[in-house]
Order: C-alpha cells, then structure tokens, then sequence
C-alpha cells in the first residue's frame, strides 16, 4: 500500500524519458557520515585537506551509494537530476557521544561553526555539480549544535524508538519546496518524479 501511495500508475520501472526532471530523496546518501569525520579532521589537524582530497572524499562518499550511481546513469541517458540526501541526524534524542552517536568517534566535529557547514555543503555541491546532478543542501534554520537536524523535526515517536535518522512530514516538506525553488529554473514543466 505504501509503494502505491507514491506510484499511483504503479510503474515497475522509470525509463529516462518518463519525466522531465527526477528528484532523488534521501536514498541513504547520509551526510552525517561525511560531516562527523571532516569536521573532526579540520580540528584535529587544524585546516580542511587540500581541495583535491576533499573532492575525491566527496566523489566516494556519494557514489558508494547505489541510487547515487543510478542517479548519474539517468544524468548520463540525458535526464535533469536532483539529488536531496539523508538529513543530517536528529539532536537530543540518542547520546551523541554513546555508542552509534555522531561524536562518540569524532568528538571534535561538535565544534562545527556556520563556515564549516558552508564549507562541506558547498564542496558537495561542487562534486555532484561535476557529474550533473544538482545538489539540495539542508537549510540552516534546520540545523541544532553544530551538525544536527533541530528536535522540532523528529519522526513521530523518535524518543521511544531511539530514532534519529528519520524525520517528520514538516521536515519532508520544507525539504520538498527547497527543490521546488531550485527546480524553477531548470524547467517550466511538471513532470517530475521523486525516488526514496
């Protein structure tokens, strides 16, 4: 039921000539496992790693992931690709510096400043840019501590369930409307399909 409520035409596949423009969501491209070590990096060694390290951190982070991989094999068969990755995670509902928190082994990346997010997010930008895939960055005015999504956008029940990943449908849709803006200027069409 959930499959049909995103594929009303229940299509068992996508062709590249389907939509105008497909909107990749989350599919496990997570940047807190790319934020948490290059912010540990900048301040334990004192400075980012040279611009070519940092582009084939980037270039390896995303593709390691398969829906990235997909995502420029549709940009290679000619299709206007964005690309939203997995939020950062939740703050305050598991212990950042426990077992599986974001910190417990890079400690040091809970000293992200506003020109260190600039930084990675513009450097991610860069590298999916280089392979045609425009890029959605998490806005600010979402982003608690450093390098968190703020706790008013939890999944129901998050507490509970220790679920930090996850976020709520008001977070889904300011998401949704931040690629809307950046769609406006790739087409005037409608036809736009979205993968999770």
């Amino acid at each position: 039921d959930s499959v049909r409520m995103v594929n009303a035409a229940e299509r068992e596949f996508i062709a590249p000539d389907d939509f105008d423009i497909l909107v990749f969501y989350g599919c496990r491209l997570r940047m807190a496992s790319f934020f948490a070590p290059m912010l540990h990096w900048k301040y334990e060694q004192g400075s980012w790693p040279s611009q070519a390290v940092m582009h084939a951190t980037v270039d390896a982070h995303a593709n390691a992931r398969v829906a990235y991989r997909n995502a420029r094999q549709f940009v290679d068969a000619g299709v206007k690709v964005v690309f939203i990755p997995s939020p950062l995670l939740t703050d305050g509902i598991v212990d950042p510096h426990g077992r599986g928190g974001a910190l417990r082994k890079h400690p040091l990346a809970a000293q992200a400043t506003l020109e260190d997010r600039e930084y990675l997010w513009s450097a991610y930008e860069a590298v999916t840019a280089s392979h045609g895939i425009q890029f959605i960055r998490q806005p600010e005015d979402t982003i608690s501590s450093g390098l968190f999504t703020a706790p008013e956008y939890a999944c129901e029940g998050a507490d509970e369930s220790r679920d930090d990943a996850h976020k709520s449908p008001a977070f889904a849709v300011r998401m949704i409307k931040e690629a809307l803006v950046a769609l406006k200027a790739k087409t005037s069409r409608t036809s736009v399909a979205l993968g999770t």
